[in-house]
């Protein structure tokens, strides 16, 4: 159970994040990101900027930012951005783990063994910027993405995270037991979908199974005690 004192400590470190981190950076970050990728759509169509005109003024670029991509387009944006944020993911989380790095840094965001949704953002301000802003913006960064793409990517990224660490299993989402057991067990699951946490073997073996298992009969029983309550 969270209490309510857990509650207005996250909070106070969201707001923090959020207002003095998020509020001056995310401009910045997001006007780069765009930027890149209609100069990224220039150079791959073979065209070239007005002479005095920046890429977000330019004819060729307003063009292609004003057209809707295809389905297809878009979920292949979204997969190799998916991909790419694992790769990132892990290695900055994994790396996060490291002594000097955990003491100094990351052990601020594992006060919550047990996480919930306000505790997303609620980490060190250096994990923050390295972590958070800048492991969403870096994939559709380096593919230079279509703008309508990269608002559909954040917008997913930004739920998925939130999801993670609400305690609630969406199942086709990224998993919040996943997260969860990452919380609980510290060494296992540093990913973001458990891709290369089975690649490399830290995933946890037969105690991740073990903690799925009670986790899903917890969410079982939670589920019957709910019903019973409410009469059904």
């Amino acid at each position: 159970m969270v209490s309510l004192a857990d509650y207005i400590k996250a909070a106070k470190v969201v707001l923090r994040n959020q207002l003095l981190i998020n509020l001056p950076l995310a401009p910045l970050y997001f006007g780069m990101v765009y930027n890149w990728a209609i100069r990224r759509h220039i150079a791959r169509s073979g065209l070239a900027l007005e002479p005095g005109v920046s890429a977000l003024d330019s004819v060729a670029g307003a063009a292609w930012a004003s057209r809707v991509p295809t389905a297809g387009g878009l979920v292949r944006d979204l997969v190799t951005c998916a991909i790419m944020e694992e790769a990132f993911f892990y290695v900055i989380h994994r790396a996060l783990h490291w002594g000097p790095l955990y003491r100094h840094v990351h052990k601020f965001h594992h006060q919550f063994v047990a996480p919930m949704a306000l505790s997303t953002t609620y980490a060190h301000p250096v994990e923050y910027v390295l972590s958070n802003l800048t492991g969403i913006v870096t994939a559709p960064a380096t593919l230079g993405i279509h703008p309508y793409s990269i608002f559909v990517w954040v917008t997913f990224s930004l739920s998925s995270v939130i999801h993670a660490h609400s305690g609630y299993e969406i199942y086709g989402w990224p998993s919040a037991r996943l997260h969860d057991w990452h919380h609980y067990s510290f060494n296992n699951a540093f990913g973001t979908y458990g891709l290369l946490d089975t690649w490399f073997g830290t995933m946890g073996g037969d105690r991740w199974f073990k903690y799925v298992d009670a986790y899903d009969r917890r969410q079982e029983e939670a589920e019957a005690e709910a019903a019973i309550e409410n009469g059904n």
